[in-house]
């Protein structure tokens, strides 16, 4: 019979950090229902000798001998999870040992084929230089678990117009998705992930597919960020060799940025991966949550402002320069706002990425504790002081995503259901 619930790991060369991220998931409480797909994509180091030494049956081990794209290895990894409800995560990050119990709750209130969850951020500790010290930066703590119905339209809407950031898409990243919805994706497109950045990409193409899904706005995992993670080698590290390797993977499996979009590249900034996924996704056979007029304005605004602090070798600045102002002659209507914004910014006058994230990341969340798993079982046990015995989940007023004609919109459709009310669904969460 299979399980209930996929947890899906793709991994490449970090069993320093796959240990902790395996240990987080097999100490999930209260749902046993569960098997973990460790997919090793073409590692040098001994994955297969990791898995085996946790001696626990949920824990299912596959392997590509062929070097894959980032995208394709996920591709690949979720093929394998034989769950109703199938999540990714990544080798570095984490699930508190009380996010199954929140979920499956949530399903079984609701019948949602989506669950999306808020998480909190672990810099792990050995970056380069130490110039970014361990830290662990989460929101602040509250005696329930609280949650709101979004509809899918308006997130799109939301994200594409820089209303909201990307993390409050479902991805299968930060959710938990019914493969039913994944099995609708293939159908429509064969691929869930159509473009460089896996998990954005994803987002869009389940938002297409469902018209509303639960967004859990408690904490119930850890975005790890480590000295190998792609996105920050991407955004704080420029040539580094991880970033290579992405870059000359998704070149080599054809993944490259949109044609409608400047051809610069697509790891130079968060704000040319989200559109560059929604144009992807939005170019599907079926597309009616993401079939909305985008406007370029604040993209630009933000993405060629984004060049400025990710960008620090000013000959590959100038070519992405370079790249927008090709792309405004074809887009002439956005011109003014490419040239205008270009003018505003100089080098002297932007943070470099490493700078803001090391300022964010130092403020009053340092902490020392090693690992993700050991941050997870710490924001646990300071979540377990406010829960009470009863975990209480309550449904919220709705989120305020993109413009007021959505709010109006989600009131009158879902109305007095969205008064707060307390469910009590699952006892005894505290150890």
């Amino acid at each position: 019979m299979n399980p209930k619930y996929s947890i899906v790991i793709p991994t490449r060369n970090r069993l320093d950090t796959l240990e902790a991220s395996i240990a987080c998931c097999l100490a999930l409480r209260g749902i046993t229902d569960y098997e973990v797909v460790v997919f090793d994509n073409n590692s040098t180091t001994d994955v297969a000798g990791l898995v085996a030494s946790f001696e626990d049956s949920r824990l299912k081990y596959f392997r590509s001998d062929v070097d894959l794209a980032m995208s394709g290895s996920w591709e690949t990894a979720i093929g394998y999870a034989t769950g109703t409800y199938i999540n990714v995560l990544g080798d570095d990050d984490a699930l508190l040992p009380h996010c199954l119990q929140v979920v499956d709750a949530l399903i079984e209130e609701t019948g949602t084929q989506v669950v999306s969850m808020e998480k909190a951020f672990y810099m792990w500790p050995g970056f380069e230089n130490n110039t970014i010290q361990e830290s662990l930066k989460y929101n602040p703590l509250d005696d329930k678990i609280d949650y709101s119905v979004l509809r899918s339209r308006f997130v799109a809407r939301s994200v594409t117009h820089f209303y909201k950031y990307f993390t409050i898409l479902p991805m299968l990243y930060n959710s938990f998705v019914h493969r039913a919805v994944l099995d609708a994706i293939r159908a429509d497109g064969q691929r869930v992930f159509l473009c460089q950045s896996p998990d954005i990409c994803g987002g869009f193409a389940i938002l297409n597919h469902i018209d509303t899904y639960v967004r859990v706005n408690s904490t119930l995992g850890i975005w790890g960020i480590s000295p190998k993670s792609n996105g920050a080698n991407s955004a704080i590290k420029e040539g580094t060799r991880v970033q290579k390797s992405f870059i000359d993977l998704n070149a080599q499996s054809g993944y490259v940025t949109h044609a409608d979009l400047p051809q610069v590249k697509a790891q130079y900034g968060v704000y040319i991966a989200v559109i560059d996924a929604y144009l992807h996704q939005s170019a599907r056979a079926t597309a009616s949550q993401l079939d909305f007029k985008l406007d370029y304005t604040p993209f630009i605004t933000r993405a060629i402002s984004e060049l400025f602090q990710v960008v620090t070798v000013e000959a590959d600045l100038q070519t992405a320069l370079a790249a927008w102002r090709t792309w405004a002659t074809q887009f002439p209507t956005y011109a003014a706002t490419v040239n205008d914004t270009i003018r505003s910014n100089t080098v002297d006058t932007q943070e470099t990425t490493e700078t803001l994230v090391k300022s964010a990341y130092n403020q009053q969340y340092l902490i020392t504790l090693g690992s993700v798993y050991k941050a997870s079982e710490y924001l646990y046990g300071l979540m377990s002081k406010k829960l009470s015995q009863e975990l209480r989940i309550v449904k919220t007023t709705p989120i305020r995503l993109w413009g007021e004609v959505y709010s109006k919109t989600l009131l009158r459709t879902f109305g007095a259901s969205f008064e707060n009310r307390t469910i009590s669904l699952i006892k005894a969460v505290t150890s």
